[in-house]
Order: structure tokens, then sequence, then C-alpha cells
């Protein structure tokens, strides 16, 4: 379904004035998203690779749509709020509703695959702190607390190895690059 509307939303955009360009910049994106779906052809397990592919495809299209659309800041803003919101707070569902699985010491599995929990809460708490350190929008200063908490705790049940490593090595990366913003932003709200 999601699918579907990405793609009808794309045909839609088709004709936007920023449509050569846009695709033009994601046209590498675009070449690996289908190179993934053609590896489906060898792989041993074709009905998880389909799958995986098509989220590279759908992550390319949700990239092509939102550069199109997305006209200001604000409207940059409101993307990254939405997308924060509603990624933290399926992390916080998951959890919420596997909690007793997570009380007896498993992965949450009833809702969501645990690896696919770690990549969502990562994926949350890099946009949070993108959102902080890049832009320090109101928002996420309000959220930084309750965000971290809830992404952090939502990785840590996901018992990921994958997850856990990659969340660290981006966000060290992250955070080392531009730790001297961070510390001129927190100086200039004290």
């Amino acid at each position: 379904l999601a699918f579907v509307v990405l793609a009808l939303l794309a045909l839609r955009l088709n004709f936007h004035y920023r449509a050569t360009a846009v695709l033009g910049r994601l046209a590498p994106l675009g070449l690996f998203g289908l190179w993934t779906i053609t590896t489906v052809l060898w792989s041993p397990l074709q009905a998880m690779s389909i799958g995986h592919a098509l989220e590279v495809v759908m992550l390319t299209m949700v990239a092509v749509c939102a550069a199109l659309v997305i006209e200001s800041d604000a409207d940059l803003e409101k993307l990254c709020r939405w997308l924060f919101l509603l990624m933290a707070g399926g992390c916080a569902f998951v959890m919420i509703v596997d909690a007793p699985l997570i009380a007896a010491g498993e992965r949450p599995y009833g809702y969501m695959h645990p690896n696919s929990l770690s990549a969502l809460a990562s994926t949350a708490l890099l946009i949070l702190l993108c959102a902080r350190v890049l832009w320090g929008w109101n928002w996420s200063r309000r959220l930084l607390i309750p965000g971290i908490a809830i992404c952090a705790a939502a990785i840590f049940v996901a018992r990921s190895r994958t997850g856990l490593l990659t969340t660290l090595l981006v966000l060290s990366v992250f955070l080392w690059r531009y730790s001297r913003r961070w510390l001129a932003l927190y100086r200039h709200r004290n």
C-alpha cells in the first residue's frame, strides 16, 4: 500500500519544475534500488530479499517526493518533526504492546521484527539529533530527553548488534563532526 501511494505521488509530481534536477541527483540511489531488486533472482531467501529491495525503492521514492514538495525550511522542519514523532511513537507502541515479552527477557517480536525496531529507533534518534544540532528547532529541544530515552530503550530491548553498532558509529561520526556547533548552540541557549 505504501509503495502504491508513493508511486502515485511520484507520478503526480513528475511534471514539477524541479523534477529533472531531483531525479538527476537521486539517480544513483534509484539505480541501487533497481540493483537490489535484481539480486532477488539469485537470493536463497527471495521473499526476504524482495521485501528489503522494495524498502530501498520506497525510501528512494520518499526522497524524490520530499525533494519535490519541500519548498522552505518550515516545510523541512514539519517533515522532520512528523517523521520523528511517528517513528518514536511507533517504537513506544511496540515496547508497550510487547511489554510482557520484554519483561520476560525476550526480544519484542510480536508487532515488529527486533532488527526493524532497532533501525526505526536509530533513524528517529538521528533525525532528532540532526534537528537539534544542525537547525536548533524548538521542538527538538523540548523532545530531546524523552526522544533519546524512547529511542535508546527501543535499541536496547531490540538487542540488535548490527543496529546498535551502526547507531553508535553514525552518531559518533555525526557528533564528532558537529561537536563545535553543538557546543555553540548549547552556549547560545543558556
